[in-house]
Order: structure tokens, then C-alpha cells, then sequence
């Protein structure tokens, strides 16, 4: 019995180290996405006065990549994944698109009343 039992530990121990390895390797990505910044400053408009808080949103495909707040004339900056249009909706309604590549590329969506560089 002693046999046998050794014998089918022998046998069960590679599968199961391969199963681990296995495991291991889908558990973390093998390359990290690539990304790209995209800035966007809504202008202050009529309806929208300087400094009142607008909410963002940057969609791909419909799927929300990124979301924050900033007052009107100020500048939100995200990573959104390459590869794809990124729709830029404001306070829920799309008012631009933006498309870049990966690395440290970067897209500035602004309008009037606006810096001129997302940094200021």
C-alpha cells in the first residue's frame, strides 16, 4: 500500500508543480498596458462660469477609463489605454475625442479661456 501510495505521489508531484507555474504565470499580465495622458480644460461658458465644477468623464467603447472634477477653465489629466478613441464627455455630454499613441505621448483638449499648456 506504502508503494503505491509513494508511487502516486511521484506521479501527481510534476503535475502539480506545473499546475502552480500555471497559476502563477495568469495571475500578473506579461506586459503592462500601454497608455497615453489625455488633458482637457473646459472653457468657461455661457451656463458654466469660471471655477464651477464640471464633471469628466473619458469613455472608450462606452466603458468609462477615467472620471474626475475640475472647475470650469482648469485642467484634468488621465492615462487612458492606447490604441483606441477616448470620448471626453462633460458634465454627461460628449464634447470632444481624442486618439494618441503610447508611451509618453500626450493629447491636450482645450478651448477658449483655457492655458495654454496643461501645466499652465
Amino acid at each position: 500500500m506504502q508503494r503505491r501510495l509513494r508511487a502516486c505521489l511521484r506521479s501527481a508531484a510534476p503535475a502539480a508543480a506545473a499546475a502552480l507555474v500555471l497559476l502563477a504565470g495568469c495571475s500578473a499580465p506579461s506586459h503592462p498596458p500601454h497608455t497615453y495622458r489625455v488633458a482637457v480644460c473646459v472653457s468657461p461658458r455661457q451656463g458654466i462660469p469660471a471655477d464651477e465644477q464640471v464633471e469628466l468623464d473619458f469613455r472608450q467603447q462606452g466603458v468609462r477609463v477615467a472620471a474626475g472634477s475640475v472647475p470650469a477653465g482648469g485642467v484634468f489629466e488621465a492615462p487612458v489605454p492606447s490604441g483606441r478613441e477616448t470620448e471626453v464627455y462633460a458634465d454627461g455630454r460628449l464634447t470632444r475625442t481624442a486618439t494618441g499613441g503610447g508611451g509618453t505621448a500626450a493629447v491636450y483638449l482645450r478651448g477658449p479661456g483655457c492655458p495654454e499648456t496643461p501645466t499652465g
